[in-house]
């Protein structure tokens, strides 16, 4: 039998030949066995999981490069969804320090070749050669859409993977398109499916809490399509341990490779781990080193134009605790320098013309009582907005502080679909009816709830006749808590009809729609409640811990239970919702 080292020489050789530079991978026929892994090689490149992972095992049972090449195609498999071959993935001994060495870069050869190492993805593009899937085009947008939009959504179906992942950044955020999570997620994920690597951040991302084991799957892809944040967010999703083959050590080891990869989130939070200590030895001046990379990479990168950067650096400066990319529930410092930084690297964003440097700029000079600076940058968004830039008029319609838009500009995000800006619109023309109604009628098309119920009550005052047939319209388009609000609103026409929709029928239903839906319907109609109290607590049990009415909802569920005869089960709910302060949970104990 061939000694071991020749056997790893021999397939690393075979890899090498594959990687022909005119070429591409060679495609080559076979067996395949446990018994010849050296056989494996041209299943796996044409795409046999099971012969991946067949070759991966083999090889990665060495040390040095033969365990790298193993991990390698292991990671193959595993993004072609073999679970085995995640869990085998996980459990790899790959050391910090390995990790920690720099980067090869793999040459783009155009064809579905794996890259030279699972942890260590080159310098970041943010778009890859893969395999491109079965065309899936997008579903028509409605025809409140804005332009910009509808032709974002064309490329796409063109097979334009940036275009898909631009497309679901506004479904997130509702700017051109009636705000959906659900298509955000579609959106993003036909992204990465087209090879942009930052549409599978993206997905990673949407998905990590309601589904990580795909999300997972999508991270690896975005991570071996060079983008250092998807591997940042596997790393972060692997230390939960929440899916197959995402380990604690595994995710270590991907946040090492990102921050090496110069992805300064990735950085921090590595440092954050080394002064907790447990995952990995506890060095607070290995932590201080690290963390004070991460900040020379972002100013580094601010200084050379990088707006996000400078958005990251303020953040980083105004609130200390926050790791990632968001600034969540942090407080503010309380330090005037770390203060005064911040506004200085926000004003340099909106400078370039980035509006959130814009707004947040904006809020921290409200912060520090100079309003003349502060409004001398809210005349700047509003020009911007007034000129067309949709993502100016939508930090404008949602960052007010108190402060009112033109009615040039409130017109303009209108016309560019921002749903706010029309409710807005109609509030500041009160003077102009046919404005009014039609901003109102807008503002409720592209599903904003205040809009909404402001275009149902107007026509309730104006034109009662008219009322019910556009209540029925509204009942049928929207979701979630939206429909809970404008039932208990309007009582007439459709009430009951929002309640179910918010729960039953709701494409993005919610443990809260459905909570409040099941109290609204108890009195009424005890049987289709429990229906609701049952979806609730199952919703709000897989989101995390539970609160106020979805906790009565598992309360409710319980005391059915325990009524039923299912005491086992009766208890289990009873404890969850009691922990909660739900009154009918500890009721039942």
């Amino acid at each position: 039998m061939m000694p071991r080292a020749q056997n790893i020489a021999r397939a690393l050789l075979l890899f090498a030949l594959s990687l022909g530079p005119m070429t591409g991978c060679h495609r080559g026929a076979g067996g395949c066995s446990e018994q010849l892994p050296d056989s494996c090689l041209p299943a796996c490149d044409q795409g046999n999981p099971l012969a991946c992972r067949t070759l991966g095992l083999s090889l990665a049972q060495g040390q040095g490069s033969g365990l790298r090449v193993g991990a390698m195609f292991l990671e193959r498999a595993c993004l072609s969804g073999d679970a085995t071959s995640c869990e085998r993935l996980g459990a790899l001994p790959v050391s910090l320090a390995s990790a920690s060495a720099s980067p090869s870069t793999t040459p783009s050869l155009g064809v579905p070749c794996p890259p030279a190492s699972s942890s260590s993805p080159a310098a970041p593009p943010s778009s890859f050669h893969l395999p491109p899937p079965q065309p899936r085009p997008l579903a028509p947008l409605p025809p409140e859409a804005s332009r910009e939009a509808l032709d974002l959504a064309t490329r796409c179906n063109r097979g334009e993977g940036v275009a898909c992942t631009q497309l679901g950044h506004r479904f997130a955020r509702g700017i051109g398109v009636p705000r959906s999570q659900e298509r955000a997620v579609g959106a993003h994920v036909l992204g990465c499916e087209l090879n942009d690597a930052l549409g599978c951040r993206a997905a990673g991302r949407d998905l990590a809490r309601s589904n990580p084991t795909r999300a997972s799957v999508l991270l690896r892809r975005g991570c071996m399509g060079s983008d250092p944040g998807s591997c940042s967010t596997l790393g972060e999703l692997a230390l939960q341990s929440v899916a197959p083959g995402l380990t604690p050590p595994y995710g270590v080891n991907q946040l090492r490779s990102a921050c090496t990869n110069a992805y300064a989130p990735a950085c921090r939070h590595l440092a954050a781990l080394l002064r907790e200590g447990g995952l990995v030895p506890r060095d607070e001046d290995v932590a201080e080193r690290i963390e004070e990379r991460s900040l020379d990479l972002v100013r580094h990168s601010c200084t050379r134009g990088a707006l996000e950067d400078c958005l990251l650096l303020g953040l980083w400066q105004e609130r200390p605790d926050v790791l990632g990319e968001e600034p969540g529930d942090a407080p503010r410092t309380t330090d005037g320098v770390s203060l005064e930084s911040a506004l200085a690297v926000y004003q340099r964003a909106c400078e370039g013309g980035h509006p959130i440097g814009c707004s947040r700029a904006i809020a921290l000079l409200d912060l520090l009582l100079r309003r003349e600076p502060a409004a001398a940058l809210w005349e700047r968004l509003d020009g911007a907005c007034s000129g067309g830039d949709a993502f100016s008029c939508a930090e404008l319609v949602t960052s007010l502080g108190g402060r009112v838009p033109s009615r040039a500009a409130l017109r303009r995000a209108c016309e560019l679909a921002l749903p706010r800006g029309c409710t807005l619109l109609a509030e500041h023309t009160r003077d102009n009816p046919g404005e009014r109604t039609a901003a109102l009628k807008r503002a409720c098309a592209l599903n904003d709830e205040v809009g909404c119920d402001a275009y149902l009550t107007y026509l309730e005052q104006t034109t009662p006749s008219e009322a019910a047939s556009e209540q029925q319209q509204v009942c049928e388009r929207l979701g979630g808590t939206a429909c809970v609000v404008l039932a208990r609103r309007h009582q007439g026409g459709c009430a009951e009809r929002f309640l179910l929709r918010a729960c039953e029928e709701a494409p993005e239903r919610t443990a809260q729609g459905c909570a409040e839906a099941a109290a609204e319907l108890r009195l009424r109609d005890g049987s289709r409640a429990a229906v609701l109290d049952r979806i609730a607590c199952e919703l709000g049990r897989k989101g995390g811990p539970l609160g106020g009415k979805v906790a009565e909802s598992c309360g409710h569920l319980a005391r059915a239970k325990a009524a039923s005869g299912m005491a086992e089960e009766a208890l289990a709910l009873a404890v969850v919702a009691c922990e909660a302060n739900a009154l009918e949970g500890c009721a039942t104990l």
